[in-house]
């Protein structure tokens, strides 16, 4: 539950800090159509303005990121009833992957049906927190990190 409720916590200063950036990327647009700035304020708020647009897209990337395999996970958790394992491969190519990650499910014998909505919903929020501290401990939005 902690760390679901990290996740939780994570998730909400990521959409913080990326509409903190759009709201000071206007401000600064706002502030360099006013021709009351001097040459040298000018250069630096079209500096920070260009730093704000990367980190920008950078968040924008990584949020359609993680919806998308949020997405796809659970159509496949839902849409396959017995799932063994998911293998992740995460590179340019998926002949030499930068990172492969392999989540094996455990057998057994399955409780009644009301419960498997319990375990799919489980299951799905256990591979969404393992994906997303995989990724951002490998940097994804960060200027090193050039995409999936």
């Amino acid at each position: 539950y902690n760390s679901l409720l990290h996740l939780s916590h994570l998730l909400q200063d990521m959409t913080f800090e990326f509409n903190s950036l759009q709201t000071e990327y206007k401000e600064l647009d706002i502030i360099l159509t006013q021709g009351e700035l001097n040459a040298a304020s000018r250069r630096k708020h079209s500096g920070r303005k260009r730093d704000i647009k990367l980190g920008i897209r950078r968040m924008e990337k990584l949020m359609n990121t993680i919806s998308g395999i949020q997405t796809a996970l659970q159509l496949m958790i839902h849409e396959v009833p017995n799932v063994e394992h998911i293998v992740f491969v995460f590179g340019a190519s998926p002949r030499r992957p930068h990172h492969v990650y392999e989540i094996l499910f455990p057998h057994g014998r399955r409780d009644p049906l009301a419960s498997e909505d319990v375990t799919r919903s489980r299951a799905i929020e256990l591979l969404s927190r393992k994906i997303i501290r995989a990724l951002i401990s490998k940097g994804v939005g960060s200027a090193s990190y050039p995409g999936p």
